[in-house]
């Protein structure tokens, strides 16, 4: 999940800085042309990403699925002694609750990196704040523009 709020926050990175970035190597009139042709390949994009986003929930869905164990039968006892209490074991603990990884801390890294490259963004280059708040919602926003 951190992942996932990392590589979103990123594409709205790229998104503010990529034409700074295509300015830095000299493809600023690359880019207009690419802006003025590339209608079809964003809408096709956009819905490519949605289906890829939609076949990732289903596939998350199913690990979840195929993952869950089933309960132990009830144990019937006549007795009404209590169970000894057991320490759970690093498997029986919810994954929220394990210590973070590698991969958890990169993720987290990324994800505070690139909201601060969006705060500060801005500051970085000549947009203003509401010429960034435009970039933003038009890379939000789930269908291309109609034209």
């Amino acid at each position: 999940l951190k992942l996932d709020f990392g590589l979103v926050l990123f594409a709205l990175c790229l998104g503010l800085y990529l034409e700074l970035l295509f300015g830095l190597v000299g493809l600023g009139s690359a880019t207009r042309a690419a802006a003025q042709t590339g209608g079809r390949a964003i809408a096709w994009q956009k819905s490519l990403r949605a289906i890829l986003l939609t076949l990732d929930d289903l596939a998350q869905i199913a690990k979840a699925l195929a993952a869950r164990r089933p309960s132990p039968p009830a144990a019937q006892t006549e007795s009404s002694t209590l169970a000894p209490i057991t320490t759970p074991s690093l498997d029986d603990v919810p994954p929220w609750r394990k210590p973070l990884g590698t991969g958890d801390y990169i993720s987290l890294i990324l994800l505070i990196t690139c909201t601060l490259l969006i705060l500060l963004s801005p500051l970085f280059h000549e947009q203003g704040v509401q010429d960034v708040l435009t970039i933003l919602a038009s890379e939000l926003h789930p269908w291309p523009p109609q034209e």
